[in-house]
């Protein structure tokens, strides 16, 4: 399985950095 997207990234820990080019949706 390949990841499409995040998902939830407004919630996600302050110190946590997604460093690749998936989109990227604060909520579901």
């Amino acid at each position: 399985m390949k990841a499409e997207r995040h998902v939830f990234v407004g919630s996600k820990a302050s110190w946590y950095d997604i460093t690749d080019t998936l989109l990227q949706h604060k909520e579901y």
